[in-house]
This record gives C-alpha cells, structure tokens and sequence, in this order.
C-alpha cells in the first residue's frame, strides 16, 4: 500500500537535485513542470500496482461479497476510488516537493494536480481490471494476489497508457522544434489527462465484466 507513495518520492530524486533550469530564451520553453514528468511516472506505476492487488487482496470474502446484494459496479467503485486516494497521497508529496525546489507557479500546480489525477485514474482502473482479469487468490506465505502473466501483462499496459497520454507533449514539442509552433505545456497537459479519462472509462468497464464474471461462478 505504500508504493503510490513512496516510488513518487525515490523516482522525484533525479529531477529535484538536478541543475535547475535555466533563465533566459529557454525559459518559455523549459519550465520546472517537465521535472514533474518522472514524479507522474512514478505516481502512475504504484497507482497501477496496488490497483492489480486489490481484487485479488479479497481472497475468500469474495463468497461473502457474492452472497450479499452488490453489483459488480459498486465494487470496482470502491477499489478504484481508494486506489485513488492511496495514490493521491503520493501525489500531493510530489507536487509539494516540486514547488518546494521549483517554486513554480499557481497555474503550474493546478495542471500538476490535474494531469496526476487523471493519471491516477486511469492507472487504478487499469490496475483493477488486469487484478480482476488475472486473480490469484491462492493462500501462501507471500501471496501474489495477481498472477505472474496478469502482473507482466498490466505493467506493460500501464507504461503503454503513460506513454499514450505523453504523445500530445510530444506532438507540441516537434511542432515547437521544427515548425516555430506557439508551445503550451498546460495544452498538452491537458491533452493527454483526457487521453487518461478514456483509458480510465474503458478500463472501469472491463473491470466491470471481469468482477461480475467472478462473482457469477461464486457459489450463492
């Protein structure tokens, strides 16, 4: 439960005793925001891990939750919002560090808090369909709660889904370089968090399927 929290802060190293970045031409394109980017990377694989364990975290209570009038859709709510809330924990941290070493600014902060919860989200959803996807509630003196293929699976998903929301800061930054484009980081910020909103859709709903699946082969 404390890797939402803990991996943000050991990945945010590197950026926070690096050089900062320099005054001048460069500044309206380099700003302390792009430190963030491995902060969000990191807040966005514990979110995924900890999402892939809490299906599998239920182990026999599941025969308790099949017995009891709950839809499938209540509990996939609950684990992905308190994914979310764990991961959020991490996240403040990150965004308190970087205007802490940065003093970066308001409208900095706020597309900081944005983009990281809509990564945050898209990242428990996802965690929480490949948990329920690839279950492993075998007992054991270090249960895995999601299986080895599951696990493999999900991390290349997740990095897959970060890199996808990354592709509009990407798009702008060739469009700065090699067509003289105006840049918006906030614009590609906010381009990629809705890439996270969909991902985030179509992952809660493929949970969906996979915990209604479980709880119908579940003896009542």
């Amino acid at each position: 439960m404390a890797i939402p929290i803990i991996l943000p802060v050991m990945i945010s190293f590197p950026a926070i005793f690096s050089p900062a970045p320099t005054t001048g031409a460069q500044s309206s394109l380099i700003s302390p925001l792009f430190l963030a980017v491995p902060l969000l990377f990191g807040v966005g694989l514990g979110t995924l891990f900890l999402g892939m364990t809490s299906i599998g975290q239920e182990g026999k209570r599941l025969w308790n939750l099949s017995s009891l009038p709950i839809e499938a859709g209540t509990i996939v709510t609950s684990k992905v919002l308190f994914t979310s809330l764990i991961s959020t924990i991490g996240l403040v941290l990150g965004l308190g560090l970087t205007v802490f070493f940065f003093q970066v600014s308001v409208l900095d902060a706020l597309t900081f808090i944005a983009v990281g919860i809509t990564i945050v989200l898209a990242e428990a959803s996802l965690g929480v369909a490949i948990g329920s996807r690839y279950p492993d509630f075998s007992d054991g003196p270090r249960p895995r709660f999601v299986t080895i293929i599951g696990s493999i699976i999900g991390a290349f998903l997740g990095v897959v889904v970060m890199l996808l929301m990354s592709l509009p800061l990407l798009f702008l930054l060739l469009a700065r370089v090699f067509l003289l484009l105006p840049f918006s980081l906030q614009l590609s910020f906010f381009l990629g968090g809705m890439l996270g909103l969909i991902f985030a859709r179509i992952s809660y709903s493929l949970s969906i399927r996979s915990v209604d699946g479980i709880l119908r082969e579940l003896p009542n």
